[in-house]
């Protein structure tokens, strides 16, 4: 799997606020806070690939019942 670059997202209200009240994150909470957005997205990708599959099961299981295969 490659890398694929993105651009930088926008900054919310909170983060220019942060910035401009001189409270901005060090590298090290920002980096953490980015991991855990990834974390939130794999978690999700999971969830969504459980569902598909158990949906693919019931659907293989139907298919098998309607043509009389085991």
């Amino acid at each position: 799997m490659s890398p694929q670059r993105r651009e930088p997202e926008p900054f919310r209200q909170s983060q220019l606020d942060e910035i401009l009240n001189g409270a901005q994150p060090t590298a090290a909470e920002l980096a953490i806070r980015d991991a855990r957005h990834a974390l939130d997205h794999a978690v999700m990708a999971i969830f969504e690939l459980a569902f598909s599959l158990e949906s693919l099961g019931e659907a293989i299981g139907r298919f098998n019942a309607e043509t009389g295969r085991h």
